[in-house]
C-alpha cells in the first residue's frame, strides 16, 4: 500500500489555492476576476467585503503565476518555518485586508479591479530579505536569499509597470506590501535582540563557577593529623567518664564485668590506662 503525502506547508497550499482558481477562471472563462478581484467602488458602495480577502488569489495576468510560484516555494516555506505555521498565516491574512481596506479608503468612487497577489508576493520578498538575506536559497543552490528576491522583485516591476506603464494607484499593492513588510520585521527585529541577549546572560551565568582552591598536600596532612588528635581526644574523653566510679554500685559492676571479659578475650594488656585505673579504684572501694 502506498502511503498519501499530506501537504502540511501553508505556503504549498496557498499556491495551490491560487494556480486552481485561476485555471478554473482560464478555462471555464468565469470572470471571476469581477467578482473577486478588489473594486473600490463595490465594496463601498455594494458592500462586497468578502473581496478584501479574495482579491490576493486572481492574478491580473497568468504570467505572474511563474513569478509567485518560486516566490512561494523557496521564500514564503522559509518564513513559514522561521516564524510559526499558524503565526505566518495570520500575518498574511492581516497584510491582504488591511491592504484592501486602504486602497478602498484612497480609491473610494473608483471602479477598477485590483490583485492583491502583489501585495503578498511583495511582501514575502520584503521580509525574508530583512529577517534572512545571507541564508542560501536551498542545499544545492549557493544563491542566497536576498540576491533571489531582488531578481524576481526586479522581474515582476519589469513586466507589470516597464513594459505596460500603468497610472499610479495600480502601484499601491507593491507599495503596501513593501511597508508591511518593513512594519513586520521591525518587532521581529526586536524579539530576536531581546532573546539573543537573553541566551548570552543564560549562558555566561552557567559559565561562572565558583573557585575552589585546591588545598597543598602539607595543608591536606596538617588536617588530617587535627581530626586524628580530635577524634582521639573525644574518644579519651568518652573513655574517662565511663570508667569512672558511679555511685550506682549495679553500674559499676557492669563496667566491672565488661572489662574481666575484655580481659579473658584479649588479655590483661589490651586493657586502656583509664580501664586500669577503674580496676584499681573499684579495688579500693571494696576493701
Amino acid at each position: 500500500m502506498f502511503k498519501i503525502r499530506t501537504i502540511k506547508s501553508f505556503s504549498f497550499i496557498l499556491l495551490l489555492v491560487i494556480i486552481i482558481a485561476n485555471l478554473v477562471n482560464l478555462v471555464l472563462n468565469l470572470n471571476l476576476g469581477e467578482l473577486l478581484l478588489l473594486n473600490p467602488k463595490e465594496i463601498s458602495h455594494n458592500y462586497h467585503f468578502w473581496q478584501l480577502i479574495t482579491f490576493p488569489l486572481i492574478l491580473k495576468d497568468n504570467l505572474f503565476i511563474f513569478i509567485l510560484a518560486p516566490i512561494l516555494i523557496f521564500l514564503s516555506t522559509k518564513l513559514e518555518n522561521y516564524l510559526n505555521k499558524y503565526l505566518y498565516p495570520i500575518f498574511l491574512f492581516m497584510v491582504s485586508v488591511l491592504n484592501g481596506l486602504l486602497i478602498t479608503l484612497s480609491l473610494w468612487n473608483k471602479d477598477i479591479y485590483i490583485s492583491g497577489s502583489e501585495t503578498i508576493g511583495f511582501f514575502i520578498l520584503t521580509l525574508v530579505t530583512l529577517i534572512m538575506p545571507k541564508e542560501k536559497l536551498s542545499k544545492k543552490n549557493p544563491l542566497t536569499v536576498s540576491t533571489f528576491a531582488i531578481l524576481i522583485a526586479s522581474l515582476w516591476i519589469m513586466i507589470n509597470y516597464v513594459a505596460n506603464p500603468q497610472q499610479l494607484y495600480y502601484t499601491f499593492p507593491i507599495m503596501f506590501g513593501v511597508l508591511s513588510g518593513f512594519l513586520v520585521y521591525i518587532p521581529i527585529r526586536n524579539m530576536r535582540k531581546y532573546i539573543e541577549k537573553r541566551e548570552v546572560e543564560i549562558n555566561s551565568s552557567k559559565q561562572r563557577q565558583v573557585k575552589i582552591n585546591v588545598p597543598e598536600p602539607e595543608e591536606i596532612v596538617a588536617a588530617k593529623k587535627t581530626l586524628n588528635m580530635n577524634i582521639s581526644q573525644i574518644y579519651h574523653k568518652y573513655e574517662e567518664d565511663y570508667c569512672e566510679l558511679s555511685d550506682n554500685e549495679e553500674e559499676n559492676e557492669e563496667k566491672l564485668n565488661q572489662i574481666l571479659d575484655k580481659i579473658n578475650e584479649k588479655g590483661k594488656e589490651s586493657l586502656s590506662y583509664y580501664e586500669k585505673k577503674f580496676l584499681n579504684e573499684y579495688s579500693k572501694r571494696i576493701k
